[in-house]
């Protein structure tokens, strides 16, 4: 695998984990100036959280079944940008429950079809420096994400964080560069 690729497959897992975990410590605060009571707000995380789950078994089952990882990744890229910025004009916590779901599915089937793509990119020799750089994105877009979102939400309101991390969304699009590999079954 060369570096323009482990560097593609990088962002394309670095950019979803610094949205989702810039913006989920904001979310429940969020929620609450949308009237939601703690329960709901508990309610509305555990379904993004499940969302998430479905993503992420999901685009395992995509891979299979499509025997493509570039076409889910892209697709999850393109759906989830609307959707996160429309999070910033939600009215109620309902439309934020769907939206908020809505990306964090696309973000499971995101990550983890640039995660499948690394594995079967790498050769047998560099498999776990592939799968060590790919693990950095998780606590590096938590650290990017956390100094950020703050930052945007306080200085110009959730509408233009929602609007910033949406066109941030757009860099995983790269994913477009990358080979795919089919895998030739049994």
């Amino acid at each position: 695998m060369t570096r323009t690729q482990l560097s593609l497959l990088f962002s394309c897992s670095l950019i979803p984990w610094i949205v989702g975990n810039g913006m989920l410590p904001l979310l429940p605060v969020y929620a609450t100036q949308l009237v939601a009571d703690p329960a709901v707000v508990g309610f509305y995380l555990s379904f993004a959280f499940l969302s998430l789950t479905a993503g992420t078994l999901g685009a395992g089952w995509l891979s299979d079944r499509l025997q493509t990882r570039k076409i889910p990744l892209v697709a999850s890229c393109l759906v989830a940008v609307p959707a996160t910025w429309l999070m910033g004009r939600a009215a109620n916590i309902w439309q934020l429950a769907l939206l908020t779901a809505t990306f964090c599915l696309m973000a499971g089937i995101a990550v983890t079809s640039a995660t499948i793509l690394a594995g079967l990119l790498a050769g047998k020799e560099e498999r776990g420096r592939v799968f060590g750089v790919m693990a950095l994105a998780s606590p590096l877009g938590s650290l990017i994400g956390g100094l950020a979102t703050g930052f945007l939400a306080d200085q110009w309101g959730y509408p233009a964080m929602f609007a910033s991390l949406s066109l941030l969304l757009f860099l995983p699009l790269a994913g477009l560069l990358l080979p795919d590999k089919p895998v030739s079954q049994p």
